[in-house]
């Protein structure tokens, strides 16, 4: 989904701690509606250092606006199909707020 030089680390936060050592350009985040408020202080940690954080997820889907607030961009609908066209955003600077994805 992503172009080849692009590093991708995947964290399970069930499982494992991030590597809060580590700088990150850009962060997709993703929770069920009990780990929101873990997902909004993972990203409030990495926006303060710079990375811009994206959240999808059951929680993204059906309160987007709840969300918005605490992510650079909420994706609302199968976030993986959404993944090229956010980097894309991302790299040109013009990440949207919500990102909706029709179904086919």
């Amino acid at each position: 989904m992503l172009p080849p030089d692009v590093e991708v680390e995947i964290v399970n936060d069930s499982w494992n701690d991030p590597d809060y050592s580590r700088d990150y350009d850009l962060l997709f985040l993703s929770a069920l509606h009990p780990d929101f408020d873990r997902a909004r202080q993972l990203s409030h940690y990495w926006r303060r250092r710079g990375a811009k954080t994206v959240f999808g997820g059951t929680m993204a889907s059906s309160y987007p606006q709840l969300c918005r607030p605490y992510f650079d961009a909420v994706v609302v609908g199968d976030a993986e199909g959404s993944v090229p066209q956010i980097y894309q955003d991302f790299c040109a600077n013009t990440l949207k707020p919500v990102i909706r994805l029709s179904r086919l």
